[in-house]
């Protein structure tokens, strides 16, 4: 096998980076980013078009993505923002779209597509462009909305995004029936849309196939019906030349997961045989592949700054 690689993984309560399969954890992050009271205030005030309750703050580490060896993490809820780390887990910028402007509200998981991070915003189902060189952002609506509106309703909890080939696949997870939009990109024309499973999280091209984590009953699927059981509720994933990386967070709601106990299992990515598990706090949001190429995510390479210190977690 190749050297060890090491996984980066976003939860409810931090960021770790683990080996490989050894399953050694460190804590990446070395601050934790300050809360954006003035975005707070601002939308609040708009309480014809965000009608939801203050007290529903999280500041949850969603999706993880780089480009042009920069690294980006979607952080937070009412609203979410982009965090802007270097390789040793420290915060360079904190990314927004200004003011005057849709929101991220829950934003989860997210790609890079050249000079572009593309970001899932789930609670107003649009999809967000975010310009690295220029610092600009565009927006997508899978549903018809006003765009002056700060929010918009959770309609098809837009969740899961992934870049092939010049088509963009998005999963609409439903809450329930969850649905595969396939676009071509940059056009945005819908292609094909089709039902995968129960309240789908993921999606990433496997031995010729689409594959997807179908969180409803802790499984992961391909389309022509092969399936890895991992438990619990089934998110996250990494894939490199030898391992396949899969999350399984505790069962319940939203906040009920938030301080559980999760498990990354580590499968030979050949045979789909179990290597080992290990476990870490939180729920799992993401988890990407660094050090060699993520298949499951982008062609680029990112390495981290050799400076952790190995924590156990029981």
């Amino acid at each position: 096998m190749n050297t060890c690689p090491k996984i980066l993984i976003s939860s409810s309560m931090d960021i770790y980076l683990a080996d490989v399969p050894s399953g050694n954890i460190s804590i990446f992050t070395k601050e934790k980013p300050d809360k954006i009271n003035d975005l707070y205030d601002f939308i609040y005030k708009e309480e014809e078009t965000y009608p939801m309750k203050k007290t529903r703050f999280h500041e949850d580490y969603y999706g993880i993505t780089w480009a042009k060896g920069r690294l980006f993490v979607t952080h937070g809820e009412w609203p979410s923002s982009l965090l802007e780390y270097d390789s040793s887990g420290k915060i360079l910028n904190r990314f927004l779209p200004p003011k005057n402007h849709i929101q991220m509200f829950r934003a989860h998981q997210i790609t890079s597509i050249d000079n572009h991070i593309i970001i899932t915003s789930t609670l107003n189902d649009t999809l967000f462009r975010f310009d690295i060189k220029t610092e600009e952002w565009d927006y997508f609506s899978i549903i018809e909305s006003n765009f002056k509106r700060i929010y918009a309703p959770d309609k098809h909890h837009l969740n899961s995004v992934w870049y092939s080939d010049k088509k963009l696949y998005l999963i609409l997870n439903n809450k329930g029936e969850s649905a595969l939009n396939i676009y071509d990109y940059p056009q945005m024309s819908l292609i094909e849309s089709k039902i995968l499973g129960q309240k789908v999280h993921n999606v990433w091209k496997m031995k010729d196939q689409i594959w997807f984590c179908n969180s409803g009953d802790g499984t992961v699927r391909s389309e022509k019906g092969e399936k890895i059981t991992v438990g619990h509720w089934s998110r996250g994933v990494a894939l490199s030349e030898d391992y396949l990386v899969l999350g399984a967070s505790g069962l319940g709601g939203r906040n009920a997961r938030r301080d559980k106990e999760s498990i990354v299992h580590v499968f030979d990515a050949k045979s789909l045989k179990p290597l080992n598990k290990f476990y870490v706090t939180g729920n799992i949001n993401e988890i990407r592949m660094v050090g060699t190429q993520d298949k499951s995510h982008i062609s680029e390479v990112y390495h981290i700054n050799e400076r952790f210190k190995n924590i156990s977690f029981l």
